[in-house]
């Protein structure tokens, strides 16, 4: 989606099951390994890297999208929240591995210009980490999603080397 295309309602729950991407089966978890643009790093680690990214939002539902094109159904990495009921801070991710799907809680996050790197709360433990590119404008929106999304306990973005400063972080809409 280009930068000044208006924002696509893609929220969980809010669009047909029939569009809903579902995660995928077959991965290894052992040893380091290629499938398409996921790198398993040992059982802990996973790195995936995508050339687009995309913004929605409907209401007080937020979501982020990184994958390999606009429609790629093969290979993608989605971040949900909403904040119309209670969620107890959690986040819905799906990608094509069962183990990163669901409602899941994130421990931390960090947004580098082109890098976001999360840890999830899961057995075991994992860390997540999404190269991606992303023009000016379009990195300014994932930057202030993420800030919405996540609570600033949580969320660390590093501009120009230096850790941006919480007192400098918007509250919440």
């Amino acid at each position: 989606m280009p930068d000044n295309a208006p924002n696509e309602l893609k929220i969980h729950g809010l669009r047909p099951p029939s569009e809903w991407r579902a995660c995928a089966l077959g991965h290894s978890k052992r040893g380091a390994h290629r499938a398409g643009s996921k790198i398993h790093i040992g059982a802990r680690m996973t790195e995936f890297s995508f050339p687009h990214v995309s913004v929605a939002s409907a209401g007080e539902c937020f979501q982020i999208s990184f994958d390999e094109r606009d429609v790629s159904e093969e290979s993608y990495f989605l971040i949900q929240r909403q904040f119309e009921s209670n969620d107890d801070d959690l986040l819905y991710l799906e990608c094509q591995d069962d183990d990163l799907c669901g409602h899941l809680r994130i421990v931390s996050a960090e947004l580098e210009r082109d890098v976001f790197r999360l840890q999830v709360a899961c057995e075991p433990a994992r860390m997540v980490q999404i190269r991606f590119r992303a023009g000016s404008r379009r990195y300014k929106q994932l930057r202030r999603f993420l800030k919405i999304m996540m609570p600033a306990r949580i969320l660390s973005i590093v501009e120009d080397g230096c850790r941006e400063a919480e007192a400098a972080r918007p509250a919440r809409l």
